[in-house]
């Protein structure tokens, strides 16, 4: 399959990004995947589970958004209900994200850009 997004952990400070972006990883073409997170592949924005937050100025529905780790959570659980089967990567960056998170939960955002 294509690659069709990537996603990058990165680690947060007061007012702007201040450690090193964690995780990059490439994700695989998933329609169902990307209209949860973003509404970006769909004609209906409204598909998004969280609605989208802009990322250096790229175009929320189409470009690039990004979720806590609790919203993570909350789009692999909707893709396990609609789809019947886990998203795997997904669970894997929102794991990374609680642990490198802490007791903070809000240290890490995950960044989703979409091409």
């Amino acid at each position: 399959m294509s690659t069709d997004a990537n996603a990058t952990i990165e680690v947060l400070g007061l007012q702007r990004v201040v450690g090193p972006q964690w995780a990059q990883i490439n994700l695989d073409r998933d329609y169902a995947l990307f209209d949860l997170l973003s509404g970006a592949r769909s004609d209906d924005p409204g598909h998004a589970l969280i609605p989208p937050r802009s990322v250096d100025g790229a175009d929320a529905w189409t470009g690039a958004t990004w979720l806590w780790a609790a919203e993570l959570d909350a789009v692999c659980k909707a893709y396990q209900e609609r789809e019947g089967q886990p998203a795997t990567e997904l669970e894997a960056i929102a794991a990374a994200m609680h642990r490198l998170n802490g007791n903070a939960s809000q240290r890490t955002r995950c960044v989703f850009r979409f091409f």
